[in-house]
């Protein structure tokens, strides 16, 4: 059987407290998330947990939290190549990156500049460079769509239904197809 580890920021607890601890995939999945988490503040402990659960398949969502008004989308990408970069030279077989995806609440931001226009160029930036490095590793959530997949702070995934299914429940699924097609590689 596979072992999966989802790591990342806020997105990947609240996929695990909205799963209650079941992803519904064949192996074992263990669940590294850490609200606001950046891509420079993975801790030893965090390290040494993964490591030791040695996963086969990995999905990464980070970068998020790193985005300030003085961000360098190139320093995020290259923190987070680096990242996966341990991953591989640990023994993970396959690394997915999701995409950073959008926000519209800023008052808990260090950055008291920071607004949606600064925060959604850069993050574009920081997704096509990821995109042009990581290919079909590279995760989009094509169908979620802002505002009305978030919840109410504008900064994470909603778990109320609209008329198709929730914000949340659409990246569950896609990032459980990630796992899925791991297993037919």
């Amino acid at each position: 059987m596979s072992k999966f580890a989802l790591v990342g920021s806020s997105f990947v607890e609240r996929l695990r407290r909205f799963t209650s601890d079941d992803f519904k995939v064949p192996g074992e999945v263990k669940w590294f998330g850490v609200p606001g988490l950046r891509s420079y503040s993975l801790s030893k402990e965090m390290w040494s947990n993964i490591v030791t659960f040695n996963p086969d398949c990995v999905f990464l969502h980070v970068g998020g939290n790193d985005i300030t008004t003085t961000t360098r989308p190139k320093d995020v990408v290259g923190r987070i190549i680096a990242i996966c970069e341990n991953l591989k030279g640990s023994g993970v077989k396959s690394v997915f990156v999701a995409e950073v995806l959008t926000r519209g609440n800023f008052q808990r931001s260090p950055d008291r500049h920071l607004n949606k226009l600064i925060f959604d160029k850069k993050r574009k930036k920081i997704n096509s460079l990821l995109k042009s490095t990581f290919g079909h590793h590279f995760v989009v959530f094509k169908d979620i769509s802002f505002p009305k997949d978030f919840d109410d702070d504008l900064v994470h995934l909603g778990t109320k239904t609209t008329q198709r299914s929730s914000g949340m429940t659409r990246y569950f699924h896609r990032v459980r197809r990630v796992f899925v097609s791991f297993r037919h590689q």
